[in-house]
């Protein structure tokens, strides 16, 4: 009776186990799609608003790129052109990139979308994206005419620059020949002792003009030299390689990139390779005002700027780390097993190759044999002699190469850290600072009054000889002077050079010859107009298409919004479940 009340109770309780076992089963299986169910939905309105947020900084980029050109069209300068088209191009590709990733976060999260989305959702997703990318193409079409534009404003600037040059000779005819005529038509039919007086007195001032311009060459001397020790710190190397006493941190930098330099050399040493010519990026800057006073000196008022080329940096940063892997690999570690190809393998095979012959020496001094025992002895001298010999050279040669690997790389580490934050600031400033210097101010202006009294030097010179023609042909040297026909030739002097100014200034706003500028074939000036144009038209399609990208924006929202109230409640008891 006792066993079998014992085993009912053990059914009842296995029943009562069973019956609680299958309704938890029950509960869990509907909590788990509920919560699946739910979980998709949070993730797929997490989703959405990561790729809302991507969308907008994507397009606040592109606001920010246009007001960047904007800005720095405004600091454009003609003595400044180069540094302005480096900024430029800096600027463009700093919102290339920015862009690029923003464009990368758009199609992560539209790939998460794309999960457990419905057609129509799909519809309505497609829709926005279409009108979202609608307004990012204006956008990137309006960002790259401003960037066209400040593109050829600058080559007309950067080119009446490089003309400026050019120009003085042919402003110094002009000052020559109008001084000429001035003294044939002033002193044309004077006597001979005003004439002899007036060239005393023209000779008298150019005595004068010699003793300033003299001065002048002074001043620029030592405003060159002053300069020169300035920028000492500065330069790492100049244009025909020479090194300088550099000692700012950037500047030792880049003096060990050039040619011969102390990184360049362990790189050719470590790694057998060069490297490439186009390593260092790099711009011209100038005093203000030295590009107007000829392409000479304004080399001497001058400073390059070097900064770390991107894509040279990642090769070579790539090259160092596969030297080191390989270095590392072929070196191999002390406790490599004999039978491996790696340098400490052979070592330890060595080594193992002098057990053998200690075990073989140890055994043959049992013995009586002599012969053998000598024999045995050598072979244990020549074995410890070639893993002597094999850590000596090869192995040594091994670590050698590992170790000049890793110092490469520390140095390359080091390098760039010389073209970033604080550092690089402090070069950038420090170049900044000369060239807007006393002795760089000093050097503009002594050429400036150097080019202004080689002008009047010009004149002067060119009324003594008019008045010197004038006196030979009064006292009989020269016969029948023709004073109209020298007079026409002056005119004919100035009408030559004043062309070759004005071709000059053609030149700098010449036809557009780019097949990859929407613009080609036009003149600089119609094609600004052309672009500006484009972009007034294209701020008209952006309203409109982001009142589309707001309507579908909308009517995404108003879904996903709706779509969260379906989501299923606890099925209450007795109701099936979306999984059953």
């Amino acid at each position: 009776m006792k066993k079998k009340f014992i085993a009912v109770s053990v059914l009842i309780c296995a029943l009562a186990l069973g019956s609680t076992t299958l309704t938890s089963c029950v509960d869990d299986n509907e909590s788990a799609s509920v919560t699946a169910i739910r979980d998709a939905k949070a993730k797929q309105l997490t989703a959405l608003a990561g790729y809302y947020d991507a969308q907008a900084l994507y397009q606040q980029a592109y606001a920010n790129y246009q007001q960047a050109l904007a800005d720095e069209k405004n600091q454009q300068t003609a003595q400044d052109a180069e540094q302005w088209s480096y900024e430029l191009e800096k600027i463009k590709k700093d919102y290339e990139e920015q862009i690029a990733s923003f464009e990368q976060q758009i199609a992560n999260y539209k790939k998460q979308l794309a999960e457990n989305m419905k057609d129509y959702q799909a519809q309505l997703f497609t829709n926005y994206e279409d009108a979202a990318d609608k307004v990012n193409t204006i956008n990137g079409e309006i960002a790259n005419n401003l960037y066209l534009i400040a593109k050829l404003e600058n080559g007309v600037a950067s080119a009446k620059a490089a003309i400026a040059g050019l120009n003085y000779t042919d402003e110094l005819t002009i000052a020559e020949n109008k001084a000429k005529i001035e003294a044939y038509k002033q002193m044309s039919g004077s006597s001979l002792s005003d004439l002899k007086s007036e060239l005393a007195e023209l000779e008298t001032q150019l005595k004068e003009v010699n003793l300033k311009d003299s001065e002048a060459d002074r001043k620029l001397a030592d405003a060159e030299e002053a300069f020169k020790q300035e920028v000492t710190p500065i330069k790492g190397y100049n244009a025909t390689g020479a090194s300088a006493d550099a000692t700012l941190a950037t500047a030792l930098a880049i003096d060990s990139l050039r040619n011969n330099g102390y990184f360049c050399n362990k790189h050719l040493k470590t790694t057998g390779q060069n490297l490439p010519a186009t390593y260092l990026d790099n711009v011209t800057l100038y005093a203000e005002g030295a590009e107007k006073l000829g392409t000479t000196f304004a080399a001497k008022a001058s400073l390059t700027k070097y900064s770390l080329k991107a894509s040279a940096v990642t090769n070579a940063a790539n090259l160092i780390a596969a030297e080191v892997y390989e270095a590392e690999k072929a070196l191999g570690k002390t406790d490599d097993a004999a039978t491996g190809t790696s340098l400490y393998a052979q070592y330890n095979a060595k080594g193992e190759a002098v057990k053998t012959a200690q075990t073989t020496y140890d055994n043959a001094l049992k013995g009586t044999d002599n012969a053998a025992i000598e024999l045995a002895r050598k072979a244990l001298e020549n074995a410890k002699y070639q893993q002597q010999l094999f850590a000596e050279s090869t192995l040594a040669d091994g670590i050698e190469t590992v170790n000049d690997a890793k110092e490469l790389q520390i140095l390359f580490t080091n390098v760039q850290k010389a073209f970033t934050g604080d550092t690089y600031k402090a070069y950038e400033t420090a170049i900044t600072t000369a060239l807007a210097g006393e002795n760089a101010k000093a050097m503009v202006a002594a050429q400036q009054e150097i080019n202004s009294l080689a002008v009047t030097s010009a004149q002067l010179t060119a009324s003594k000889g008019a008045l010197e023609q004038l006196i030979d042909n009064l006292d009989g040297t020269i016969d029948d002077l023709d004073v109209d026909a020298l007079i026409l030739a002056c005119e004919e002097a100035i009408a030559n050079a004043e062309r070759d100014i004005a071709n000059r200034e053609y030149d700098a706003n010449n036809i557009i010859n780019d097949p990859q500028n929407p613009a080609n074939g036009l003149t600089i000036d119609d094609a600004i107009a052309m672009l500006e144009a484009d972009n007034e038209q294209l701020k008209v399609e952006l309203v409109a298409a982001e009142a589309r990208l707001s309507a579908a924006k909308a009517a995404l929202d108003a879904e996903f919004g709706s779509a969260s109230s379906e989501v299923p409640e606890t099925p209450a008891e007795g109701e099936e479940t979306p999984a059953e």
